[in-house]
């Protein structure tokens, strides 16, 4: 097991280089630099602007400025922003631990919530339960994400005032003891994290009730109930590790999707964490600042992959990865 994590973990650092490679030549194919757009005076003289790009090495081939930028990062050194003048690592660890939060919040609510709802939509296969869910699922797959958080800002926040539809913090939030702080950024995040996990919540309790009719239909879980074994230790002894199977796989392939949306919906409540950051960088062309998120973003999908296959071996004993 050790060999193979070690192993696993070598093998991201050349995909993590052919991702920052791709990612770097897209970026650039775009159209636009940041010495042609708002961020500079728009009056500035083409000479200035030649100044700027060599100041900045964006007049040097393409393929020689990401061997610069990657001797950087190899020293995890991830460069200055051309917005401000500010190290991009600082910025990002200002913004990282509140997309880090909502997202992990994201998937408890995910794995906490839609695999009971599937599991007893299984066990009550036809029932109308069965089909209040099968109806939430298709409501849930076809619902975008932007016009979700627009619809519950405007409800939940606007018409009702349950919460909050911008920031993480109240306003006197600094004169606020310890706990009562704790709970305002609770309370303002609980809106990004439901609209968040919505999406995922619906597809996951679908994969889940079906691995578990799966389940059922197979020869000992049937030879269990002949011998008259309670059913909630044939379920809960034989029936749920297999079902967790396929959920641990849509678990590790939700983490882009939280990531990539992170951007739709921090934008539209105005929180302060990464994927607006990213919005704000792809606006003003933030070269550095784009390729240092897109690394952290690619990263932490790998590791959300990695982490979903050691899960197998707990879900499932005939997997092993010690050889």
């Amino acid at each position: 097991m050790l060999r193979y994590i070690i192993k696993r973990l070598v093998n991201m650092v050349p995909l993590l280089i052919g991702i920052s490679f791709v990612s770097f030549l897209v970026i650039h194919l775009a159209p636009g630099s940041p010495t042609s757009i708002s961020l500079f005076n728009p009056k500035i003289s083409l000479e200035a602007r030649e100044k700027l790009n060599k100041l900045y090495g964006l007049d040097k081939p393409v393929h020689i400025q990401y061997f610069n930028w990657l001797k950087d990062i190899l020293k995890f050194d991830f460069g200055y922003s051309l917005v401000d003048g500010r190290k991009v690592s600082s910025k990002i660890l200002e913004r990282l631990p509140v997309t880090l939060t909502i997202n992990i919040l994201s998937l408890l609510v995910i794995f906490f919530t839609a695999i009971p709802l599937g599991l007893y939509s299984g066990w009550k296969k036809g029932s109308f339960f069965d089909r209040f869910t099968t109806l939430f699922v298709f409501i849930g797959f076809a619902t975008p994400s932007f016009w979700l958080a627009l619809l519950s800002m405007q409800f939940l926040g606007v018409k009702l005032g349950w919460f909050p539809i911008s920031g993480i913090t109240s306003i006197d939030f600094e004169y606020f003891p310890w706990y009562k702080k704790a709970l305002d950024f609770l309370w303002h995040i609980s809106l990004p994290v439901l609209v968040a996990s919505f999406g995922s919540l619906a597809g996951l309790s679908r994969y889940s009730r079906e691995k578990f009719l799966e389940v059922l239909d197979k020869e000992y879980i049937r030879a269990a109930f002949a011998k008259g074994l309670p059913s909630s230790q044939i379920i809960y002894k034989h029936a749920l590790k297999p079902v967790f199977l396929p959920v641990i796989t849509i678990l590790g392939l939700s983490v882009p999707g939280l990531l990539g949306g992170s951007v739709i919906f921090e934008t539209i409540f105005s929180i302060p964490g990464m994927g607006r950051l990213f919005y704000e960088g792809v606006m003003m062309r933030d070269y550095p600042l784009i390729m240092g998120l897109l690394v952290i973003g690619a990263f932490l999908t790998l590791l959300g992959n990695f982490l979903a296959d050691l899960a197998y071996t707990w879900a499932d004993p005939r997997i092993k990865y010690s050889k």
